[in-house]
């Protein structure tokens, strides 16, 4: 529900910006789901907080990484879904390990901790490509078509 949302704030504010507020998020849905007394403040901590941060920050790295790859967008956007797929591999089987030696209450803290950190010390590289900015380095005919559409703009 909150990608259709970011779009506009990624060129305004650029994306490492923006995805370290949403970091904030993110971490912090974790954190207060570590705090959660009923099912329902889980699912508005973890689900709402965590899972809207996560909203934002994964529409952020599929926005730039497509606007890098402008002949081979649908590659860019297809790799960095296959990121958020294995982070979730990553990340389930750490919890698992987590949850059985520190309880999963511990295990949200964190969890919350690590990917605050990671997320917003990863942002920092987080950049779009220059105004009208075009793979030159690659012969296909999208990347020959992209940097006519340049010198027409």
């Amino acid at each position: 529900m909150t990608m259709p949302l970011v779009g506009k704030y990624i060129e305004t504010l650029e994306p490492k910006k923006v995805e370290m507020i949403w970091s904030v998020f993110v971490g912090l849905g974790w954190i207060l789901a570590s705090y959660a007394t009923s099912p329902i403040s889980l699912a508005v901590l973890y689900g709402v907080v965590g899972g809207g941060g996560i909203g934002f920050v994964h529409n952020c790295l599929m926005t730039t990484s497509a606007k890098w790859f402008p002949d081979k967008t649908g590659l860019a956007v297809e790799v960095t879904l296959l990121d958020f797929g294995f982070s979730a591999c990553v990340t389930g089987k750490v919890a698992d390990m987590l949850t059985a030696s520190v309880g999963i209450f511990n295990t949200f803290r964190f969890i919350g901790v690590g990917l605050l950190i990671l997320i917003v010390v990863l942002s920092r590289f987080l950049v779009l490509p220059p105004t009208r900015w075009c793979p030159t380095s690659r012969r296909s005919p999208a990347a020959a078509e992209c940097a006519v559409k340049a010198e027409f703009h």
